[in-house]
């Protein structure tokens, strides 16, 4: 089995990753894709055996627009800036998925690149100055991230020959509109097996 666990606070993450190494003690295995879901508060060393055990951080940046009153309620500012480490994990070459969680938070796809690229809340704060990524990195997350994450690699989450026709027409181009309008560019057109399934 591949397994995923839900785990937000070091201290869940750090008892995940004492599971899994476990487990991968006992029953070692390549390619395993054993996930973390959420994986927000990787701190103080977590990073380095969430990579060393090959463990994926299936994220969830919406929740930064969302819950950033929340995040510095509960963990106070400093801890609060240091969620998703997108930078770090990605510098390290790791992969990231990027999700919704809805109905938890918005389902909206650009909500979630959006947030991954500014960091910032609905209310205009900001969880992590400089910590946000490029457009590309956000984009490819929330697409061959999720494919990857799931052994489908091979099937969805890019444009190529022989992959599910599966795909959106944004009605702006992500990579020359500004940053603090990336959540509000519409989707012209959604195709799902090659055929076209919502228009605007």
């Amino acid at each position: 089995f591949q397994v995923a666990v839900h785990a937000i606070g070091d201290r869940a993450i750090t008892s995940v990753l004492d599971a899994f190494e476990a487990a991968l003690t006992r029953r070692p295995r390549r390619d395993h894709r054993h996930r973390i879901e959420h994986c927000e508060v990787a701190i103080d060393g977590l990073i380095d055996r969430i990579q060393s055990l090959g463990v994926l951080p299936s994220v969830q940046p919406i929740f930064m627009a969302e819950f950033a009153v929340a995040y510095i309620g509960n963990l106070g500012g400093e801890r609060a800036h240091r969620i998703y480490p997108f930078p770090e994990y990605l510098g390290r070459g790791m992969a990231l998925a990027a999700g919704s969680d809805s109905p938890v938070s918005s389902f909206v796809p650009m909500h979630g690149v959006a947030a991954s690229v500014t960091r910032k809340a609905w209310d205009g704060r900001e969880l992590g100055p400089g910590q946000g990524i490029p457009v590309a990195e956000a984009l490819r997350m929330h697409t061959r991230g999720g494919a990857f994450f799931s052994f489908e690699e091979g099937l969805k989450g890019s444009l190529a020959p022989g992959m599910l026709a599966d795909l959106v027409v944004l009605g702006r181009d992500p990579f020359s509109a500004p940053a603090d309008e990336l959540a509000a560019i519409p989707v012209d057109m959604t195709v799902v097996g090659g055929r076209v399934a919502y228009e605007r």
